[in-house]
């Protein structure tokens, strides 16, 4: 595509590579598991995305840490099956450096998904 996009269509899917990011959803239905994307863009200025498909009910949980461990950014919110998602990290207000982030994604009776890694930030 004309705007450095290419996709590629199936029976029941699409995928999609963007600036060098690759994400898959199904056509028309439920995704088949849950899909935690990287944070976008990382280094970032102001905040970062997450994309989420989730194919079930769930909680998701968002948080930024300094390299102390110590919790500087935060929130929960609760997020339909199906649902595509995306989940931003701000981090307004914070000195340029490297930071932790935790995502978790948690549904009843079952196993917490958990992604973390390392986010920077540029001024």
């Amino acid at each position: 595509m004309s705007d450095g996009t290419v996709e590629v269509a199936g029976p029941g899917f699409r995928i999609t590579l963007e600036r060098g990011q690759l994400t898959a959803s199904e056509a028309g239905g439920l995704p088949e598991r849950l899909v935690v994307g990287s944070p976008y863009p990382n280094p970032t200025a102001d905040r970062a995305q997450v994309q989420l498909d989730l194919p079930w009910r769930a909680e998701v949980c968002w948080a930024v840490y300094d390299l102390l461990g110590r919790r500087l950014r935060g929130r929960c919110e609760q997020a339909g099956a199906g649902a595509a998602r995306v989940v931003v990290l701000e981090t307004l207000g914070l000195a340029a450096g490297v930071y932790l982030y935790r995502l978790t994604v948690r549904r009843e009776n079952a196993a917490a998904h958990v992604r973390s890694g390392r986010l920077v930030l540029l001024r």
